[in-house]
């Protein structure tokens, strides 16, 4: 039987659901304030806030199946997970007040949920290339005209034609590099969007939180801001995988058995 993370049954929120969706890493990283009933209920109030704008069936069909989200049409293997944040405006309670309290700031989101979603290695292969090629187009038409301008032999006569001759041609190479580079993304994007959601609030279930209310906070110019890893998040808002949380109840059901066992031998001695 698998040993619980969340051994402290004095927290209210102790084998509840409101644990099971707060998903810390253990009791002792916890970091919600339930020293009072007052804070509790405002913890619970929250969270059930929060789950009612969440899609029916939770967040855990984006990275719990086996296959991958992010793929139009036949779907590819699970092989990495994406994450990145999304909002709601919620209640925005909260303003930003400006000089003398004049100016006032209406906040993006009233709610944050980070996110992961289930991802294969050719959708993956699509954001970095999206995220990279233009950054790299650049910097070969930044680092190669600055290299030749360095020696001498080819500096000095161009000097001798103007003073500034190979600063001008270093500026013009560094803008056709971004003017190159914006092109090749932009056909890029438009490519890699055939096979894969580019921008994730298209993607299944998500496009139904986005309909709800829902936006991703560092999408550009419609392309997603995703960052990978091989393994799932450890911990997170209404992030725990089903099976897991399933097992942690099941520990907590065994504990709370032995503890009672413990309880009765005790009681008939």
């Amino acid at each position: 039987m698998t040993e619980p993370k969340y051994t402290n049954t004095d927290c209210p929120l102790y084998a509840t659901k409101y644990c099971t969706q707060l998903n810390m890493q253990n009791c002792e990283k916890c970091t919600v304030d339930c020293s009072d009933d007052e804070k509790t209920e405002r913890v619970k109030q929250d969270l059930d806030d929060m789950a009612r704008l969440l899609p029916e069936g939770g967040m855990s069909q984006l990275f719990a199946g086996e296959e991958c989200m992010l793929c139009k049409g036949e779907k590819h293997k699970k092989e990495y997970y994406a994450f990145t944040d999304i909002g709601h405006a919620g209640s925005r309670k909260n303003r930003a007040k400006g000089i003398l309290g004049m100016l006032k700031k209406e906040p993006r989101f009233g709610t944050l949920l980070p996110i992961q979603i289930g991802c294969c290695r050719e959708c993956k292969k699509h954001f970095m290339l999206i995220s990279y090629i233009k950054s790299i187009i650049v910097c070969a038409f930044t680092v190669i005209p600055l290299a030749v301008m360095s020696f001498r032999s080819v500096s000095e006569p161009l000097m001798a034609i103007t003073h500034g001759l190979p600063f001008y041609i270093f500026a013009a190479s560094v803008a056709l590099g971004v003017i190159i580079g914006t092109l090749v993304k932009r056909s890029l994007i438009k490519r890699c969007s055939e096979d894969t959601y580019i921008n994730i609030m298209q993607a299944p279930v998500l496009s139904d939180m986005a309909q709800n209310g829902w936006f991703e906070l560092f999408a550009e110019k419609g392309v997603s801001k995703l960052v990978f890893s091989k393994k799932p998040a450890d911990h997170g808002l209404f992030s725990a995988m089903p099976m897991a949380a399933e097992e942690e109840n099941d520990a907590h059901a065994a504990a709370a058995v032995a503890a009672e066992g413990e309880s009765n031998s005790e009681n008939d001695i």
